[in-house]
C-alpha cells in the first residue's frame, strides 16, 4: 500500500496533466474499533455513506477473518446487498448530471 504526505504540488501537477472531471464535497467521519475502520461520509447532492474497512497492517489476520469482521458490521448495522453500490462518489455524480 502506497501512503503519500499531502501537498498541494501534487494537485497541482494532476490537475495539469489531467484537469478536473468532477468534484465531490463530502464531510467524513473516520471511527475505529479495534483493527475495523469506519468512514461515515455526508456527500453534497448524494446522501450519506458508510465504508467499512478491515485493516491489517501486521499479518495478524487471515483473509477469511478480515472478511468475517466486514460481515459483522454489515450485519450489525442491518444492511442488506441492495445497500451496496459499486460505483465511486464521482461516478454517481456524473450520473446525477447527466
Amino acid at each position: 500500500m502506497y501512503k503519500h504526505e499531502p501537498n498541494p504540488a501534487l494537485k497541482t501537477i494532476l490537475t495539469r496533466q489531467f484537469g478536473i472531471k468532477v468534484v465531490v464535497a463530502k464531510k467524513r467521519n473516520i471511527y475505529f474499533i479495534d483493527h475495523i475502520k469506519f468512514h461515515f461520509d455526508e456527500v453534497e447532492n448524494l446522501g450519506t455513506f458508510l465504508e467499512v474497512e478491515a485493516i491489517d497492517t501486521t499479518g495478524n489476520f487471515t483473509i477469511e477473518e478480515l472478511k468475517n469482521s466486514c460481515n459483522y458490521y454489515f450485519d450489525f448495522f442491518e444492511l442488506t446487498n441492495a445497500n451496496l453500490i459499486d460505483k465511486s462518489y464521482s461516478d454517481l455524480i456524473m450520473e446525477l448530471e447527466n
